[in-house]
């Protein structure tokens, strides 16, 4: 986890347009925000030095590219020693079939977002990915039936 960082009234507001929109132009930043383009991009340049921006990305929706089926996994890791769970964590962070991977306190270790184009390939993947899979011991599956609410935006 990252330290915290001070952010000012400026870095907030700026913030929450580029999480809003990220296609803006500087232009468009810097006149919602009251500052020149250049001292827009200085702060967006430091804000991804800093951290506080990890990546600047296009949401998808992931019925438009075939994988209309999210499944939520809750992984119950082998033991809980720091070795495996840092292993763990690595094999579930570099997975293609993984969007999410979540550390978390509980009767789960890990939990995992999956988007897949069916109940089937998801059961293959699943065999792939965690059968035989030496730092699992179990996994429940959750299939999300209505995604209410997909948003990454904190509130700022």
């Amino acid at each position: 986890m990252s330290a915290h960082i001070k952010l000012d009234s400026y870095d907030k507001a700026l913030l929450k347009l580029l999480q809003e929109d990220a296609s803006r132009s500087q232009k468009e930043l810097a006149e919602r925000i009251h500052l020149s383009p250049a001292a827009v991009q200085r702060r967006i340049v430091k804000l991804q030095n800093n951290g506080a921006i990890k990546k600047i990305a296009a949401i998808v929706e992931p019925s438009i590219v075939g994988l209309p089926v999210t499944v939520i996994v809750e992984v119950t890791l082998s033991d809980e020693r720091s070795t495996t769970v840092a292993a763990a964590k690595k094999m579930f962070k570099n997975a293609e079939d993984v969007q999410q991977c979540y550390g978390v306190a509980g009767n789960a270790g890990i939990i995992l977002i999956m988007s897949v184009p069916s109940t089937e390939e998801y059961e293959a993947r699943t065999a792939r990915l965690l059968g035989d899979n030496p730092y699992v011991m179990s996994y429940r599956t959750i299939i999300v039936l209505d995604r209410v609410k997909s948003d990454l935006a904190l509130p700022i």
